[in-house]
């Protein structure tokens, strides 16, 4: 997201320097747009940043959106005024000295990746201690019992990236946002269900490095669990017991031999 989104500011910029009537004052980031490639790798550096800075506040906001929510509120607060600020930020950029404003995008696009990466981990820890601690689901609602539990569907297609193809899912209604388990052409995800139509991807990894999985009892909850070389497992609470073992043996097959189990 952030490169596209980079990618196509300083194609704007220069779209829009290129009509404009003042060229700007050589050696500023304005005047050298369209003499030089720094000032658009300038641009395009920070404009990188700035979406890591809001894609980092978005996931601070998913972290504690479940159980602080003063801190969901300030994190969406901040990152509202974060945004003003950066926007005047960008429109200040044009008046500044090309070679300044490089030095300065090189220190704040790799600290604002850092920061997003820190946040994300965040995020995935949190979500998943929630959902451990609290594997009933919301006490708001009614537990229902095992017969009652919705049946196995497809996850909402806005998961499926253009040309991915589903293999195989498993989904559990164990906790307030429904989870799935999702075996696709190019990567194996654990989602959490926001909506029939909006997937979370919560974490993600490579079929290259899926080993199987297993279904398993922990207590009185049942667990599915993908295991993965040089990374942690997936775990998705309760769910159908038929389904769970099912889904585990065709996940093992599919890791063993590269083939969906028919």
């Amino acid at each position: 997201m952030g490169p596209i989104f980079a990618f196509f500011c300083s194609a704007s910029v220069f779209i829009w320097h290129s009509f404009a009537e003042y060229p700007g004052t050589p050696g500023t980031v304005w005047g050298d747009y369209a003499t030089s490639v720094t000032p658009a790798l300038t641009l395009f550096l920070l404009c990188w940043a700035c979406t890591n800075i809001g894609l980092m506040f978005a996931a601070i906001a998913e972290a504690f959106n479940r159980d602080v929510r003063g801190l969901f509120i300030a994190a969406m607060i901040v990152m509202f005024l974060v945004a003003i600020g950066n926007t005047f930020g960008l429109i200040f950029l044009v008046d500044q000295p090309t070679g300044s404003a490089l030095i300065l995008a090189l220190i704040i696009f790799p600290l604002s990746l850092l920061a997003l990466i820190g946040a994300r981990l965040l995020a995935i820890v949190r979500v998943n201690r929630y959902d451990a601690a609290h594997p009933h689901g919301s006490s708001s609602k009614p537990r229902r019992s095992q017969k009652q539990r919705r049946p196995q569907g497809p996850p909402p297609q806005d998961m499926l990236e253009r040309g991915e193809r589903l293999l195989m899912h498993f989904r559990s209604d164990h906790t307030p946002e429904p989870q799935m388990l999702i075996a696709t052409t190019t990567r194996f995800v654990r989602a959490s269900i926001i909506r029939t139509d909006r997937t979370f991807v919560l974490e993600q990894a490579s079929p290259s490095q899926l080993v199987g999985a297993s279904s398993q009892r922990e207590g009185h909850d049942l667990v599915t669990i993908a295991h993965f070389r040089d990374r942690q497992d997936m775990r998705v609470l309760g769910g159908n017991p038929e389904q769970s073992q099912s889904f585990a043996e065709a996940v093992t097959h599919l890791a063993r031999t590269g083939q969906v189990r028919r």
